[in-house]
């Protein structure tokens, strides 16, 4: 026990105990484990854990449950110096989340969702260390735009994902100034905003999904011919014509560039 690295704490049904406080009792049992490193909790009810801050080793962190006080998180980034890597279920957040900043100077990555104004986004982009980002769930439209610009004057964000509100025309031309991106997964809600992908041209891989009843086939032809680096190309929802796999693929052929996998799903 006293070498345990990795915990995940799972509430699979609906907890009933005489137990109190049950998900507290279990972090205060692992607290002075000097090599745990990596905790999970995963509840679908209420629950406590005011004794996270107590854990002082952590490198990641997940947190899969209805909500969490943001205090409380804040002491948790606060004890938990060396935190690399947050995860935070949709709404388990509200608010103020920006609070972590000055307290996660090693985290690198971060998942999250909440409803909120571009202004609780912002502050995120002042993570020193952030290299990949991923978001989650409802969001107000163009509520990136300013958390993209800033994102974009840093330039060291290498992973981003969208998954939630597809991104205004505003909000496309500030992420194509990250040119720091290897991997993004987003929806777009324009041709325009498709075809202005071809911009970075840094991609690795690409996610696309535009749900409105748009041909996108010319649209993505720019990001196969000036994104030489691409090796994953995956639509997971559009509409591409007939002629779209063949013009792809003859317009890749005449780049100097190493495979690429085009998936387009249906």
């Amino acid at each position: 026990m006293i070498s345990l690295k990795n915990l995940v704490i799972n509430q699979l049904c609906m907890l009933i105990t005489p137990v109190v406080k049950p998900f507290d009792q279990i972090l205060a049992a692992v607290r002075h484990l000097p090599e745990l490193r990596r905790l999970e909790i995963h509840a679908k009810d209420d629950c406590s854990v005011d004794r996270l801050p107590q854990l002082q080793h952590l490198e990641s962190l997940q947190l899969l449950i209805p909500k969490i006080s943001t205090p409380i998180l804040v002491k948790c980034c606060k004890s938990n110096g060396n935190l690399r890597s947050l995860h935070l279920g949709y709404g388990c957040v509200q608010k103020n989340l920006r609070d972590i900043v000055p307290h996660c100077k090693n985290l690198e990555v971060l998942k999250f969702g909440m409803t909120a104004k571009s202004s609780e986004y912002t502050p995120l982009a002042r993570l020193p260390k952030l290299k990949e980002l991923s978001y989650s769930g409802v969001r107000r439209s163009g509520s990136f735009e300013t958390l993209l610009s800033a994102l974009a004057v840093k330039s060291q964000l290498t992973h981003l994902s969208i998954d939630g509100g597809s991104l205004t025309l505003q909000e496309t031309s500030q992420l194509v100034r990250i040119q720091s991106l290897r991997n993004l997964k987003c929806y777009c809600s324009t041709t325009d905003c498709v075809e202005m992908l071809a911009n970075l041209a840094n991609l690795e891989e690409l996610c696309l999904s535009v749900y409105r009843p748009l041909d996108i086939s010319i649209s993505l032809l720019p990001i196969i011919a000036n994104c030489r680096n691409m090796k994953l190309l995956r639509i997971a929802v559009g509409n591409v014509d007939k002629n779209f796999v063949n013009d792809a693929i003859r317009l890749y052929n005449t780049k100097a560039a190493d495979s690429m996998a085009m998936v387009v799903d249906k």
